[in-house]
């Protein structure tokens, strides 16, 4: 992959808050970024393919579960880009993404621990 296309996938308000949580959490589903994003399905899952088709994730099926992760390398490069431009992302909103996803992640824990 060739950094034009980690930019152009960066492009995108809703992929860079995608990429964002993928660069902190590894193996998200589509519902924990639903709900980390506040955003409908069908909309998530758009972009996740769009980011499939740059080659910035990847998914693997666990069960009747898709999980997504950056690319094997990307995942650094990616936290590493970020950094160096998080003074000009809007933090704010990237720190509500993350407090959504935490707690949809407890819930779930909390969910598996009582079924099993």
């Amino acid at each position: 992959m060739d950094a034009a296309q980690v930019f152009k996938a960066l492009s995108d308000k809703t992929r860079l808050r995608i990429v964002s949580l993928l660069a902190r959490y590894d193996g998200l589903c589509v519902s924990h970024l639903v709900e980390a994003l506040g955003m409908p399905q069908w909309r998530v899952s758009r972009h996740l393919q769009k980011l499939r088709q740059l080659g910035v994730v990847r998914s693997r099926t666990r069960g009747t579960w898709r999980h997504y992760s950056l690319t094997d390398g990307l995942r650094q490069a990616v936290r590493r880009v970020l950094a160096a431009v998080e003074e000009r992302l809007d933090t704010q909103a990237l720190r509500h993404d993350v407090a959504r996803l935490r707690a949809a992640l407890t819930r779930q824990r909390e969910q598996l621990s009582s079924e099993g």
